[in-house]
């Protein structure tokens, strides 16, 4: 599913860019990168395509008939992604306030 990054200002936004930026190596080997942003908020998993041609959208396995139920701090992590230059494939996977942000590694 095509999915837009967020319209307006995420609190979440800063400290993905923070992380991915600080573990810049890491995350273009394939390691994985943790964000803390705090208690709560849904649970999931899901798989992304950011495209360095797409400044507004990123492609999800997410399946909904209700883009707008997809979690934001996902969604935050999706274009903290964007704005660092990172493209490809990623797994983000959120549960209880920890976000880990993994690459998949090209075929």
């Amino acid at each position: 599913m095509q999915l837009e990054f967020p319209k307006r200002p995420s609190k979440f936004l800063q400290p993905c860019v923070d992380a991915l930026v600080a573990f810049r190596g890491p995350i273009r080997v394939g390691d994985s990168v943790a964000v803390d942003l705090g208690p709560k908020g849904f649970t999931g998993k899901y798989t992304i395509e950011i495209q360095s041609t797409a400044s507004l959208t990123f492609e999800s396995d997410y399946e909904s008939d209700d883009a707008t139920w997809f979690p934001a701090r996902i969604k935050a992590a999706a274009q903290a992604l964007f704005k660092t230059d990172n493209y490809g494939r990623f797994v983000i996977e959120h549960s209880d306030g920890e976000l880990q942000i993994t690459r998949i590694a090209s075929a």
